[in-house]
């Protein structure tokens, strides 16, 4: 009987992930810490993100498993 609650305990952490993913479905870029910059290989100037693209944002998991990409 133990194992029929944690499968519902999965089930439901699980489906408040999704949903969460639903209202709030980018997160701050790990690269950049969500600037949208990074130091150039040099050190001396700055450039885009090259996995954000500058945007600061990136895709969460969730939300590419429901199907949304950039």
């Amino acid at each position: 009987m133990s194992s029929v609650y944690a499968a519902l305990l999965v089930g439901a952490i699980l489906g408040i992930y999704l949903l969460s993913c639903l209202l709030w479905p980018y997160k701050s870029c790990p690269a950049c810490k969500g600037t949208g910059r990074r130091r150039s290989p040099v050190g001396i100037s700055w450039r885009k993100c090259p996995r954000c693209k500058g945007s600061g944002e990136v895709v969460r998991v969730g939300r590419r498993v429901l199907g949304r990409r950039r």
